[in-house]
């Protein structure tokens, strides 16, 4: 959604979605979360933890959930949050860590999630100017840095200009803090950890992370244009993947 150029594809997008069965909503999530991937590989080290699970073939009853819950989702116009009119609004994903976590599970590792609303006017209090480097090590799923770039874009300044630096102990949290930063149009000086809060070995571990997952998407792309290059030079024809079948018939 983030990537959509207007909101008329964006809604073409959502309706074909809707359209497809459970297999296909399957597929159509697997094929996002490869290109975020390839498009984020500076966060990918964050958010591997959400999309690790593309590899493996899920059964029939996952695929159902899934397919469940993104129904209910676009239902609820989830696509129109994040397009371009409303992106970087809203902290949906930390609204939903904060049901899905339980208060055993979030004692258990010391986590005590300030309402958003609270965090978030934290942030428009530090007031940051362009160019600032920004750091929260607990910064959750990154609403205190949300109310931040907020108040940035309503004095006219440009949040891309400024690094955004943010940890958190719980990986589910730091996954979701590496999405909300590319949702929320932060730009691309941004680094995301996962550790102690209290230390700063979070932060070289995780400059030295992305540096590594950037590396290893540059190398991928390198061999894919080489393999583009080969099938055009033969003339082979691409064959038509499973998404694209499912999407032919929706």
């Amino acid at each position: 959604a983030r990537e959509a150029p207007d909101p008329d594809q964006l809604d073409r997008v959502g309706e074909m979605a809707e359209r497809l069965d459970h297999e296909g909503f399957w597929l159509l999530i697997q094929r996002l979360w490869c290109e975020f991937a390839a498009l984020r590989p500076d966060l990918n080290p964050r958010t591997k933890h959400l999309w690790s699970w593309i590899d493996d073939e899920p059964d029939e009853t996952t695929q159902r959930a899934i397919h469940a819950v993104g129904q209910a989702a676009l239902r609820r116009g989830v696509l129109g949050r994040f397009g371009p009119d409303g992106w970087g609004d809203y902290d949906l994903l930390g609204m939903l860590l904060q049901q899905m976590k339980s208060r055993g599970g979030r004692k258990g590792i010391g986590q005590f999630l300030t309402p958003v609303d609270v965090t978030e006017l934290m942030g428009r209090m530090a007031g940051p100017k362009e160019g600032d480097r920004i750091l929260e090590p607990c910064a959750g799923t990154g609403t205190m840095l949300l109310g931040a770039a907020r108040s940035m874009r309503e004095k006219g300044l440009d949040p891309t200009t400024c690094e955004w630096w943010a940890n958190d102990l719980d990986p589910l949290a730091a996954a979701l803090c590496a999405v909300n930063f590319h949702l929320w149009g932060l730009g691309w000086r941004v680094v995301v950890g996962c550790g102690d809060g209290l230390l700063d070995q979070w932060m070289h571990e995780a400059l030295r992370d992305r540096q590594i997952a950037i590396d290893e998407m540059r190398r991928a792309w390198q061999v894919a244009m080489q393999i583009r290059a080969v099938r055009t030079v033969l003339e082979l024809p691409w064959p038509e993947s499973d998404l694209e079948r499912h999407m032919r018939t929706a």
